[in-house]
């Protein structure tokens, strides 16, 4: 190593130590953290609005307050669909999960939960679909760009079928 590049990279630690490389990292990371944030809020904004939308349609009492809080739009649609069933299994391996997840040994086992629960929630949106006269394309749609074709099966002419 050349005496420049070495007296770089001394001032470089240097720097880095005096100023704190947290505060460094902290000042690269402060503009992706705001956008995911921004990200997450819209995503649960226009979900919320699909599911009351969904919800009114389906004439289910309480619309707007089952469409806005996160975990009751959830059971709520389970609900809908005659799967509550799987909406506590889908809980239940959640919970599981996340209890493995904390366990070293064993925590290469929470893929297995991950799957569980991709495969519930395949089987819910694709019965949300049928019971709007929608098929396995609407299904992909649902599961892959969620937020989207809530707002279009709200909105959209589609009726609930019970």
């Amino acid at each position: 190593m050349s005496q420049d590049t070495e007296s770089i990279n001394n001032e470089f630690m240097a720097q880095a130590a005096s100023s704190g490389m947290e505060s460094m990292i902290m000042k690269a990371l402060l503009p992706v953290i705001a956008i995911m944030a921004v990200i997450v809020a819209i995503n649960y904004i226009l979900s919320a609005i699909g599911y009351v939308k969904i919800f009114q349609k389906a004439n289910i009492d309480n619309p707007i307050a089952k469409g806005m809080i996160p975990l009751w739009n959830t059971f709520t649609a389970f609900q809908m669909t005659d799967n509550l069933n799987m909406f506590w299994i889908l809980i239940g391996v959640s919970v599981v999960s996340s209890a493995i997840s904390t366990i070293p040994v064993i925590s290469s086992l929470t893929i297995v939960g991950s799957i569980s629960a991709l495969y519930i929630v395949i089987l819910q949106e694709h019965k949300l679909s049928k019971a709007f006269g929608h098929g396995a394309g609407y299904t992909v749609g649902l599961v892959l760009l969620r937020p989207i074709f809530m707002l279009i099966l709200g909105c959209g002419s589609s009726q609930y079928e019970e």
